[in-house]
């Protein structure tokens, strides 16, 4: 229960959430262990007054996984277009060579590895200060294309391993 609190003051003002955090965020996979801090994520960056930024391509994530979980209708979240200034940016900061070298890296389809590179493009494209997603390819891209990503778990209140600890000798 304490690992779900998260520290406000460690979150972003304009952030991407990859479709890795958001299906979870909001309520698909309710029995993956990572499920209860993407919500207690989501509900802070709401609370926080952040801007969540979603890229086209998660949205279409969103429709096709089980639940066909609608994204929510608030003034905090914005569907974000891979547009021409979008595909300026992936051609730029991750041409054809750094995806190709990742899907041989990986073993993952190039088709898999262009739709992530987009999802990056839409958050350099819109300014995001992060990209939140549990994607390690996704991680490496934002390493490449120079902007941050994180975890939930990088937003977790750090208090909540002294309670933990609390908890088990408890």
């Amino acid at each position: 229960m304490g690992d779900d609190r998260i520290d406000k003051t460690l979150l972003p003002k304009r952030v991407l959430v990859d479709s890795s955090v958001l299906i979870m965020a909001l309520g698909d996979h309710a029995d993956d262990q990572r499920a209860p801090i993407c919500v207690a994520l989501w509900d802070a960056l709401i609370q926080a007054d952040a801007q969540i930024l979603i890229a086209a391509p998660s949205v279409a994530e969103l429709l096709r996984s089980e639940k066909k979980t609608p994204l929510p209708r608030t003034v905090h979240v914005q569907v974000v277009a891979f547009d021409l200034p979008a595909a300026e940016i992936l051609a730029d900061k991750l041409p054809q060579r750094i995806l190709k070298a990742q899907a041989v890296a990986t073993g993952d389809p190039l088709q898999y590895i262009k739709y992530d590179a987009m999802i990056v493009a839409c958050a350099l494209r819109h300014r995001a200060e992060s990209v939140i997603t549990y994607d390690g390819q996704m991680v490496e891209m934002c390493r490449v294309a120079a902007i941050r990503s994180n975890t939930p778990q990088d937003f977790r209140d750090q208090q909540t391993d002294i309670f933990r600890l609390f908890d088990e000798n408890a």
